[in-house]
């Protein structure tokens, strides 16, 4: 399904939106970084301060299991601040953290 969201839509949208999606289903969700902030701010519970900072690197799949409460059960493999876990190599997946992050720097 096809969920088109423009950049600055709100988050309260974008949680409705997902909640109605996640009923006892396996989601893939592709959106712009903004987006994906958005989402992982609400699943991860991450601060106001800390989450301008979160790079997620592109094109890397991230995964998070629910429990029958829609909370998020933390995986071991979690790259802090997050409670999912980024699929592939963990070190391969920080060098491409580094390198989002490198392209804010002028």
């Amino acid at each position: 399904m096809y969920i088109p969201q423009p950049l600055t839509i709100p988050v309260p949208i974008t949680l409705a939106t997902i909640q109605d999606i996640l009923i006892s289903k396996t989601v893939i969700v592709a959106a712009h970084g903004n987006s994906l902030r958005a989402l992982v701010k609400h699943l991860d519970g991450i601060d106001e301060n800390t989450i301008p900072n979160l790079n997620i690197p592109t094109g890397t799949p991230l995964i998070y299991q629910l429990d029958e409460n829609m909370d998020v059960i933390p995986s071991d493999e979690a790259i802090a601040p997050l409670r999912g876990r980024y699929l592939g190599d963990q070190d391969e997946v920080r060098a491409k953290i580094q390198g989002v992050q490198n392209q804010t720097k002028k």
